[in-house]
């Protein structure tokens, strides 16, 4: 028993002695200078974190000796407005410690005098360290790489913390995290920092973790590659909790953020503006990776000389919910708002607004070349210009959806295609219930302008847009194809042939078809004031169809096109001349959507071949066409047995909608 005592108080007594370091020591700095002088009766910066390093006791800052958890606080003579500056060297942190700079309205500032980096934090194998930085302003830092702060293979979080006025040769003015590292700011601000290469304010190069929140990166430069206020190679980027990059700038690529490989979210209404690039991306540019906004988070007012004003995305997976695209610009090339470029890129846009961007050259909204671009669900493309192609979006052999969606107010400047412009023999896009109303092009499809391509119009309204050629609400030429179910094609405005629709037989052939819509109501210039198929294109009349009104005779309304025997020709000398109003009312509006109804008694109602009418029309509502079920005779002959619909009424909406 009394040797079993006897352990045991060693043991406890042990314990007691080990308890300090494991808790870890309150270090506290009660001097400017930046020394290591011993028993001195003052704790500088530099000797605390010697101390936590090596684990001794200094009796300067300290009673107890550093264990686990150390904290480096500031004495009560140390204020938010002190300055301590650095005799050349940077400080090494080798420990997990917290550094909690003084309360106060501003931070204590830590300034190296341009001959080295302020803090280095190594990494120290099997040690981490975990580093916590709060109140304090880091600056004139320099360096290769890390001006104010390098981290490589730890883990680093700054609060309420100023990282100012440091530059590197290489790469990350500001922070530079390395191969494995956490980087966590928040509350803090990142700005007036230089690289000559990648990552003015920040580079996260090999594996990072970096979390940004609440927080402000501006004004920021990378002269060199690119990323002027973050660049990320195979690491994984998230901006949340309204974070600001402001006015930062890249000599190349993404004057906000330049990425490839790994991944960036934008959330938590964050916003990207004021940036620009001398090449690609104002904003952002990311090639290779994989790009996610939402949370009404915002890119707004960037600048690039070449591809996307506010965003380009080569190669890469983006995914944009609740976000706006507004103001951005492009000087010399294409995609005012974003550019989606290459045979691995793919957008796709939900909730989100595009709008009031500009292209020097092809799409002011959007350019996508050889890639997929989808919007959908409530989107708005809106208000662009380009002096080229695509007002709203072109697509240069890229393939495009978009579905429940608006494009709108778009402009063309000098050639076609107001609200879409179509190019190359692989570009298709499909246009299921949405509205293509209100663009301009100087040249020809003041609504959608299709060249070689293929576009599918079905359960749209397309209305009130104008071309200073042919086609005001569609055209296709040189080989491109224009398909039209069930849609409502009304007020639109042609210069020359076509005001509705236009198919131009030109550079090879053109083909057409039309089912159970409504053309009427559009005017041009010259022949065919709602349909022209000029040169003798390809049309497919499947019939069922609304064409014209009683203002205009048959010869008036169509040139080159055939009404079907099916169709109702609603000319002056049609089938059944009808005045325009009593074929669609006024137009009605959603919050995406523009619609002309079917209004009582008109010859639209019940129309429709119901073999051909898609499930549901532009608003949503079932069209009451169940399916087709095959029946096999006694002959063998196949046939079929029609369940039809008594709903499936003419043009892009049922009646009373």
């Amino acid at each position: 028993m009394t040797n079993g005592f006897k352990l045991s108080a060693i043991a406890l007594a042990m314990g007691s002695m080990l308890a300090s370091p494991a808790n870890g020591a309150t270090l506290t700095v009660t001097s400017t200078a930046d020394n290591t002088t011993a028993s001195d009766g003052l704790c500088t910066l530099r000797e605390a974190i010697v101390s936590v390093n090596s684990g001794n006791l200094n009796a300067d800052c300290s009673t107890s000796t550093p264990g686990n958890n150390d904290q480096i606080v500031f004495g009560s003579s140390l204020t938010s407005a002190s300055t301590i500056t650095l005799g050349g060297s940077h400080l090494s942190i080798q420990k997990d410690v917290s550094i909690e700079g003084p309360a106060g309205a501003g931070r204590l500032t830590v300034h190296q005098g341009g001959v080295d980096r302020v803090i280095t934090i190594p990494y120290i194998p099997k040690a981490g360290p975990e580093v916590t930085i709060s109140n304090l302003t880091l600056s004139g830092g320099s360096h290769v790489d890390g001006g104010g702060i390098y981290v490589r293979k730890a883990e680093l979080s700054l609060t309420n913390c100023v990282v100012s006025g440091n530059s590197v040769s290489n790469t990350g003015g500001g922070i530079a995290a390395f191969f494995g590292a956490t980087v966590n700011v928040t509350d803090s601000v990142i700005n007036s920092n230089f690289a000559q290469w990648y990552g003015g304010g920040i580079e996260a190069l090999g594996g990072i973790s970096l979390v940004i929140s609440n927080s402000e990166i501006s004004q920021n430069s990378a002269s060199g590659t690119g990323g002027g206020g973050i660049h990320f190679n195979n690491s994984h980027v998230i901006i949340r909790d309204s974070t600001t990059l402001l006015n930062n700038s890249s000599g190349l690529y993404g004057g906000g953020i330049f990425g490839f490989g790994g991944s960036l979210t934008l959330t938590g209404g964050s916003t990207i503006t004021g940036s620009s690039a001398a090449s690609r991306g104002g904003a952002i540019s990311v090639d290779y990776a994989t790009f996610v906004s939402n949370g009404n988070s915002s890119i707004s007012s960037n600048t690039a000389q070449g591809y996307g004003g506010g965003l380009d995305a080569h190669n890469s997976l983006v995914t944009i919910e609740d976000t706006s695209i507004v103001n951005n610009r492009t000087v010399g090339s294409s995609g005012g708002g974003l550019s989606v470029r290459g045979a691995n890129a793919i957008a796709t846009f939900r909730r989100s607004t595009i709008s009031n961007n500009n292209a020097s050259n092809f799409g002011g909204g959007i350019f996508a070349t050889n890639s997929k671009l989808n919007i959908a669900t409530s989107s708005n493309v809106s208000a662009n210009y380009s002096s080229g192609f695509g007002g709203g979006i072109d697509a240069a052999n890229a393939v495009v959806t978009i579905n429940d969606s608006s494009v709108s107010h778009n402009t063309a400047g000098v050639y076609n295609g107001g609200a879409m412009s179509l190019r190359g023999a692989d570009a298709r896009a499909t246009i299921q219930r949405a509205t293509i109303d209100s663009n301009a092009a100087n040249g020809t499809g003041g609504g959608v302008y299709v060249s070689s391509g293929s576009l599918v119009v079905t359960d749209s309204t397309v209305s009130l847009n104008a071309s200073g050629n042919k086609g005001g609400g569609l055209m296709a030429n040189n080989s491109g194809s224009i398909s039209v179910v069930n849609s409502t094609i009304v007020a639109n405005y042609a210069n020359s042939n076509g005001g509705g629709i236009n198919w131009y037989q030109a550079g090879g052939t053109t083909y057409g078809r039309i089912v159970n819509s409504i053309v009427s109501g559009n005017t041009s210039n010259a022949a065919g004031q709602e349909i022209a198929a000029d040169f003798g294109p390809i049309v497919v009349n499947d019939g069922s169809n609304v064409l014209g009104h009683s203002v205009d005779t048959s010869a008036q309304a169509f040139a080159g096109f055939t009404p079907a025997a099916s169709d109702i020709t609603a000319t002056s000398d049609g089938t059944i001349p009808t005045a325009f109003s009593s074929i669609l009312g006024i137009a009605q509006y959603t919050p995406i959507h523009k619609v002309h109804p079917i209004v009582e008694d008109s010859p639209a109602i019940g129309l429709a071949d119901a073999k051909h009418c898609p499930d549901r029309d532009q608003l949503g509502r079932d069209r009451g066409v169940t399916f087709f079920v095959p029946i096999k005779a006694a002959n063998g002959n196949i046939t079929t047995l029609d369940f039809g619909s008594e709903n499936c009424d003419v043009g892009s909406v049922l009646f009373g909608g």
